[in-house]
Parts: structure tokens; sequence; C-alpha cells
């Protein structure tokens, strides 16, 4: 989540988390329910007798502000993030890569445009081809009209 990184026995509480909650109950918290599931992960945690804040990577100072008991609101959000990634803001693409991928979808948009044109050629060679031959039905059938009257 964000520039921190969740690892060890945290990253697989969060984990285990993210599969029961919601992949298998498709539950959704609004912002009490996800502090009642922090204290239920705290309370875990302490319990196993972990230390979250060992665990996360990336964070500026992992005690300052946290709750009496528990991990710093910096290290919920990383762990948070962990157990729904919906909840991560979108990161910012390096300079390169925008550009990167740029250049990538204008190569596929302009196979697509050069495969829609064959396509387009093709339909309309068909229509030709079809046209061409209801012409010749009809002759036959106007022969074969005016021979037999």
């Amino acid at each position: 989540s964000g520039k921190a990184t969740v690892r060890g026995p945290t990253a697989v509480a969060a984990a285990n988390l993210r599969m029961y909650l919601l992949e298998y109950l498709g539950a959704r918290f609004i912002a009490n329910e996800w502090r009642r599931v922090r204290g239920v992960l705290d309370g875990c945690l302490a319990a196993g007798g972990v230390d979250a804040h060992a665990d996360i990577i990336g964070i500026e100072d992992a005690r300052a502000g946290g709750t009496a008991s528990g991990m710093s609101d910096e290290a919920w959000r990383a762990v948070r993030g962990c157990v729904d990634p919906t909840m991560n803001k979108p990161r910012r693409d390096r300079p390169g890569e925008a550009s990167r991928r740029y250049i990538d979808a204008r190569r596929n948009l302009r196979d697509a445009d050069r495969l829609w044109k064959a396509t387009c050629e093709d339909y309309r060679r068909a229509r030709r081809t079809v046209k061409h031959a209801r012409h010749e039905v009809h002759k036959s059938r106007k022969a074969v009209r005016v021979e037999f009257r």
C-alpha cells in the first residue's frame, strides 16, 4: 500500500482478513467498521506476540501517533491497504512509464486500424462479389423468360 510495505506475520494476518472478509464474505466496510477491524487485528497480533511495527517497512515513525495499545495510523493505513486494495490511493506514474504506455497504445491503435482497413476491404470485396453474382442470376433468368415466351 502506498510507500509502506507490510511483511511477516502482519502481512499473513492481512491476507487472511482479505480472503475471509472481502473475498469469501464479500464484505465492504464503512469507517467505524474499519475501526473495529483495526481493534480486532491489533488484539490478535498482540495476543500472538507479533510486533506489527517491525513488520511494516517504509513508514517514517511507526510508534508516533498510534493508539495506546495498537499500531500507528500510518501503519494501519498500510495494513488496511493490504486487506482492501481499493483503499490505496493510486500512485503517480514515473515520467517514462506514461510515455511508454502512450507509445504502446499508439502502436496497438495503428495495428488495429490496419486490421480494420483490411477487414473493410474484404467486406467491400464480398459485397461486390455478391452483387455481381445476383446480377448474373438476374441476367440468366431474364434470358430464360425471353426465350420461353
